[in-house]
């Protein structure tokens, strides 16, 4: 395998210490105080949760390119892929300087939809408490790969820096290039994730992030921050972590 990316099957033992059982409240919508919530209801979180992490077989795929900047047209050029571009003024903001971008997919796996379908069908509680665990574990997982990326960039370089992860429709990248990215480091062969025509990942808890490397310091704004949110122009949105 290629020094410059990492792939393969995540071992879900790795990932739990990066699960903050706090976000599935906050998928929840449950804003009470912890020490407000019944014995049964925590006892419940935990039991979906570990069933969540049972049933989930996580794998990715991930590659570093080099890239460079159009600063006329706003464009991000995948410099081994002469036809490859991405518009994007916020994602130009956020990339600074970087001088290469990792590309990854990641996925729970297909059975781990099946599962959440099941009990929305026979347990609808149940399911969306599932339906949240699992969104917070596809989060750990990307915590997990990113760690590890940056790991490996700096025992090549100990002076490189990172900004924070990016996926496809956050800001003005446009949905539509999920479909590139998949393409540039083979997502459907190496990790069973589908884009379709429409742009919906199949299995459902799957991620697609870009992530930035630069040998010089980025502006304090393009660093990696405590929660992606606040680099968020979705102001509105009810999973909003800080002030809206």
């Amino acid at each position: 395998m290629n020094q410059n990316n990492l792939e393969g099957i995540l071992e879900v033992e790795r990932i739990k210490a990066y699960v903050n059982k706090k976000e599935i409240f906050r998928y929840l919508n449950d804003r009470s105080e912890t020490s407000s919530r019944s014995e049964y209801w925590l006892n419940m979180i935990d039991d979906v949760l570990s069933e969540c992490l049972q049933y989930s077989k996580p794998i990715y795929a991930s590659q570093k390119f080099d890239i460079e900047r159009d600063l006329e047209k706003d464009e991000i050029k995948i410099i081994a892929q002469a036809d490859q571009s991405f518009k994007s003024k916020d994602l130009m903001r956020l990339l600074g300087q970087s001088h290469q971008i990792h590309v990854v997919g990641v996925t729970l796996g297909l059975f781990l939809d099946r599962k959440i379908q099941y009990y929305m069908n026979s347990d609808a509680t149940k399911g969306v408490i599932f339906d949240a665990c699992a969104s917070v574990v596809i989060e750990a997982c990307c915590d997990y790969i990113q760690d590890r990326l940056v790991e490996q960039d700096l025992r090549l370089d100990d002076r490189l820096y990172h900004t924070n992860r990016y996926s496809p429709g956050y800001g003005d990248l446009e949905l539509s290039t999920l479909s590139t990215f998949s393409d540039l480091i083979q997502m459907t062969k190496k990790t069973g994730i589908h884009v379709s025509e429409h742009f919906l990942m199949q299995p459902q808890k799957s991620v697609v992030f870009i992530l930035g490397t630069s040998k010089m310091p980025f502006k304090e704004a393009t660093l990696i921050c405590e929660h992606k949110c606040f680099q968020c122009k979705l102001k509105s949105c009810q999973y909003r972590v800080g002030e809206r």
